[in-house]
Order: structure tokens, then sequence, then C-alpha cells
């Protein structure tokens, strides 16, 4: 799928200069970028939820602790 992407001149010169020190294409570079956010995200969504869970079963202990 082919996909036009807008950068700033200094966005593209950071993008030219990582994939120059990476020896990988800048393509690459982007594909690579949007798995690691992805991942990111997902790892950030289950930590939060897990806090939730935390937060909703030991309510009670969390609220005599704080006194």
């Amino acid at each position: 799928m082919a996909l036009t992407l807008r950068l700033t001149a200094g966005q593209d010169a950071q993008l030219t200069e990582m994939a120059a020190r990476e020896n990988r294409s800048k393509n690459e570079i982007v594909a690579i970028a949007i798995e690691e956010r992805a991942v990111r995200l997902d790892r950030s969504q289950r930590s939060r939820a897990a806090f939730d869970r935390v937060l909703e079963r030991d309510a009670e202990a969390l609220d005599l602790l704080s006194q």
C-alpha cells in the first residue's frame, strides 16, 4: 500500500540520519516506529487496566493505608 508522508525539513533530516545510521530505508524506519508505538500503546493500556483492577479490588485497604 502506498502512502505519502508529509514531513518538515527537520523531520526528513532526522529520518534520513536514522536510516543511514541503521543502514535501513526510510520506509523501514517509519514501519519500525509504527510497530514500536503500537507495542507501547498496548503495554500502556494493559498497565492501566491492571492498575484499575488493583484500585477496585483493594480500594478499602488503600483507603485505610492513606489515613
